[in-house]
């Protein structure tokens, strides 16, 4: 039997014991976009031999993973609009069944996209959709991998979304200093993609940053930090200083924050947090 590598490797239902790869650096702002790079195709072994393996026991969500609190109020998933033809057949099969639950028929459609289509345009968009259900099952290794594979293409929006939930993989891997710079990165790409969903999603990166933010970040240099972060993005500083507070109480740096608070003159973010029990 064929090694299975790469893309099949991260396709079981076990998370890959490797340590993930570091993430693809955020392209540089401006200038003309790059053409998309040649799609290097898995190997692939027959569907009908992958669907003729026994179907393991799908473990749960990792119980202590983090998810974002607006995640089943609002979707900020791209989607590539208006595409067509058997690529586009394929990418709308894997969706209906991934809502019907069922995973291994989804991923099988997906690796016939990647297998058949390699150039597609909704290659990136396989690669999210695969994170994304590793990453509400709880694997966040296998997560990791595939966003930083969606990373490989210029897309602001898949990159936006890529890095997003990068940060929230790398935040429960403990991996906080990376996770805090995926955040600040999937909110400047997000500001280049000029829809409301890329306002939202610019939104939503810099409020989840604040979970990180005190977990490695001096409360004494966050009014500096969101002051700059939150340029462009939508979000006050105010706002993003009010969320950077309670997740500070709620890592019991109440005193720190008092000081902070006390230091700055008492601004309006301090005083809902503060009044907190």
């Amino acid at each position: 039997m064929f090694a299975r590598v790469a893309l099949l490797g991260l396709l079981s239902f076990t998370c890959a014991g490797d340590e993930p790869p570091t993430a693809a650096p955020s392209p540089a702002a401006g200038g003309p976009k790059a053409a998309e790079p040649p799609f290097e195709a898995p190997v692939i072994v027959e569907s009908a031999a992958l669907a003729s393996e026994p179907k393991a026991a799908e473990p749960p969500p990792a119980p202590e993973a983090a998810k974002p609190a607006d995640a089943a109020s609002q979707d900020l998933t791209p989607r590539l609009a208006g595409a067509t033809g058997p690529d586009a057949e394929l990418f709308s099969r894997a969706e209906a069944l991934r809502k019907q639950g069922d995973v291994m028929k989804m991923r099988q459609a997906l690796l016939e996209l990647l297998r058949d289509h390699p150039a597609s345009p909704l290659v990136p968009h396989v690669y999210l959709t695969l994170g994304d259900e590793s990453f509400k099952r709880g694997e966040m290794k296998n997560a990791l991998q595939f966003f930083e594979k969606a990373l490989s293409f210029p897309n602001d929006d898949v990159a936006a979304y890529a890095l997003h939930l990068a940060g929230w993989c790398r935040m429960n891997l403990g991996e906080d200093e990376e996770a805090l710079a995926a955040f600040v990165q999937a909110a400047e790409r997000a500001t280049r993609v000029a829809t409301d969903q890329g306002r939202a999603l610019a939104r939503a990166s810099i409020l989840d940053s604040a979970f990180v933010y005190v977990r490695v970040g001096k409360l004494d240099k966050a009014p500096a930090f969101y002051a700059k972060a939150t340029k462009g993005t939508g979000v006050t500083p105010d706002e993003a200083l009010r969320r950077m507070a309670t997740a500070a109480i709620d890592s019991e740096r109440r005193d720190e924050l008092a000081r902070l608070c006390k230091t700055e003159g008492m601004p309006a973010w301090c005083a809902g947090p503060l009044d907190r029990p």
